[in-house]
């Protein structure tokens, strides 16, 4: 056993109640049990809601244009869209451990080797929040510019710094604000998207991208694919299922609901993007040059509705990056993690604006990130199923002690792991500015989430499985312990679960 728990973090604090449009002041703690009030059935909207937007329009548009032809694109774009499944697999630990996903990765990292986990997963945050501040930026100049108004810097210097004020309202209300906001923009979004469809697909020309690109070639229109789509989610997904019920909780539903919500809205989306990208031949905006395909009603309803899904979608990123601050160890409220978070999508979004390369940047930041997501979402999956959804809370909320401190708060199986996936997905990458040997060598290809994801998590397998199931051993026996002397307190076999422990079942 480990040291007992000395210090339990400055984030763990919560109390208040779950409500829409209250701000909420739960940082990273621990959701006691008779707090959970969600509804898994909810989050198939609410995923669907922060998916309904241009960018998988535009991950879908890169794959012709990258060198696919029309029908190696949509296989792509549908094979590529099942990395969902990844997470609603993810979702089952939030219920299971009752807290975010980068705290749960204490678990398999010890709490300062998770620190060093945190500020990849935080810089990977803030590049997908740069990227829809970005989105939201040039549907304020394409505005502008329906108005006859001329965009010069000026007038994107003020669209950024309006678009910095705008961006955080949603994540400062939190999560239920999130799940409310998300879920009702859903429905109004399959609507509209159902319209663009029916204007754009009859003008489509698959005929346009007829040659077959080579397996290389598909290979990085895979790892594009799913960089933007569930592999760059799995570590949100326990953000969002935390205030499900441990003991009630349909955990089938909660599979589809997650899985289900991200899979249809991005793969519909990124399908419509393979189509228009028919007719924007030389280029992939899907701001400024998809309307040029509509009749002039219609492209200022598309373009205000962009801005607005997009502000909704990046406040769940931004929720996210926010108690990732926080797991990390900086002491600051979630307000204040989410205000540093703006500042910085501010000052790149700047960058992004005034260099007029954005979509070259959307295009390898997908394909870096990587490097980090594929082992971290392997490791992290395999010690949730070692563990059988099992958790110690206490452990997890401690900075120090507890039974996921091991030596000096770091787990070496872990980091180890971590590295040498990182490491050999780094070998098969495959960017503008960077190529890995076995990439130019072997077909030009980009295998770096597959090759990542089989070495991380096959080498934290052999490492720590015999430590981790000893961990869970111990874990169930302290819980069983707790329970049968509230049992004796209580004078009753049927009390309720003592608040601070936390566990749970695999998806059966």
């Amino acid at each position: 056993m480990s040291e007992s728990v000395q210090d339990i973090d400055p984030g763990a604090i919560g109390g208040e109640p779950h409500k829409a449009f209250v701000a909420e002041h739960r940082g990273i703690a621990y959701v006691p049990e008779d707090q959970r009030d969600g509804k898994p059935g909810s989050l198939f909207w609410m995923w669907a809601g922060s998916i309904l937007n241009v960018l998988p329009i535009t991950f879908g548009a890169l794959l012709p244009l990258i060198g696919l032809s029309f029908t190696q694109s949509i296989v792509i774009a549908i094979v590529g869209n099942l990395s969902w499944l990844l997470v609603g697999i993810a979702s089952q630990s939030g219920p299971d451990a009752g807290t975010t996903a980068l705290m749960i990765s204490r678990a398999p990292f010890g709490q300062n080797g998770n620190r060093f986990v945190g500020i990849f997963q935080w810089l990977a945050l803030l590049g997908f929040e740069a990227s829809f501040m970005v989105v939201t930026v040039q549907a304020g100049l394409a505005l502008a510019e329906k108005a006859g108004v001329d965009p010069g810097d000026g007038l994107k210097a003020v669209i950024i710094v309006i678009a910095g004020l705008l961006l955080p309202i949603i994540a400062l209300y939190g999560h239920a604000t999130i799940v409310r906001v998300l879920g009702g923009l859903s429905v109004i979004s399959v609507v509209f998207f159902a319209i663009v469809a029916i204007i754009v697909i009859p003008k489509a020309h698959p005929s346009v991208f007829g040659h077959s690109a080579p397996w290389g070639t598909l290979a990085i229109g895979l790892s594009i694919i799913v960089s933007g789509s569930g592999f760059g989610f799995v570590l949100q997904a326990a953000d969002y299922s935390r205030y499900l019920s441990k003991n009630h909780t349909n955990r089938k539903v909660l599979f589809w609901a997650t899985s289900g919500g991200g899979f249809v809205a991005e793969t519909l989306l990124t399908l419509l993007g393979v189509v228009i990208a028919t007719e924007l031949t030389k280029g992939v905006d899907a701001v400024s040059g998809v309307p040029t395909l509509f009749t002039s009603w219609f492209a200022v309803p598309y373009l205000i509705l962009i801005a607005l899904q997009i502000l909704a979608a990046n406040a769940f990123a931004l929720y996210s990056s926010g108690l990732t601050l926080q797991s990390i160890g900086l002491r600051v409220k979630r307000w204040m993690a989410v205000a540093i978070d703006t500042s910085i999508c501010v000052v790149v979004t700047f960058i992004a604006i005034f260099s007029n390369s954005f979509y070259n940047l959307l295009s390898d930041f997908l394909l870096f990130v990587l490097i980090f997501f594929a082992p971290f979402v392997a490791i992290y999956l395999v010690d949730w199923g070692l563990r059988r959804g099992t958790y110690d809370s206490d452990g997890l909320q401690a900075t120090k002690g507890g039974i996921y401190w091991r030596r000096g708060g770091v787990h070496l199986a872990g980091i180890i792991s971590l590295v040498l996936g990182m490491v050999a997905a780094s070998l098969w990458l495959n960017t503008s500015v960077y190529v890995g040997p076995l990439a130019s060598r072997i077909g030009d290809s980009d295998l770096s989430w597959l090759v990542g994801a089989l070495v991380g998590g096959l080498t934290y397998l052999i490492f720590a499985a015999r430590r981790v199931r000893s961990e869970t051993l111990a874990t169930v026996e302290q819980q069983n312990a707790t329970e049968a002397r509230s049992d004796a307190s209580n004078g009753s076999s049927d009390s309720a679960p003592v608040v601070g422990t936390a566990s749970g079942g695999a998806l059966s």
